[in-house]
């Protein structure tokens, strides 16, 4: 997240959508007060766990997106 202030800290909510390798959904993950000194840009790292279907067997790949992102204060 970038804090394009340059006085004052920030502090960010937002969530991540991950899906599996054929688009479907898996789950959201929340990010939650991400705070962000002023004119700084922090990573953050966001993890899920979500359980498969009984049917399936093995490690699953898929993608996240980075879905919406606001700003609480600053």
């Amino acid at each position: 997240m970038t804090n394009g202030n340059t006085t004052s800290p920030a502090t960010y909510n937002g969530s991540v959508r991950f899906t599996d390798a054929s688009g479907g959904y898996v789950g959201v993950v929340q990010i939650s007060s991400l705070k962000v000194a002023a004119g700084q840009t922090l990573p953050t790292t966001v993890t899920g766990t979500f359980i498969k279907s009984p049917s399936e067997q093995g490690t699953l790949s898929g993608k996240c997106t980075l879905g919406s992102v606001w700003k609480v204060n600053g």
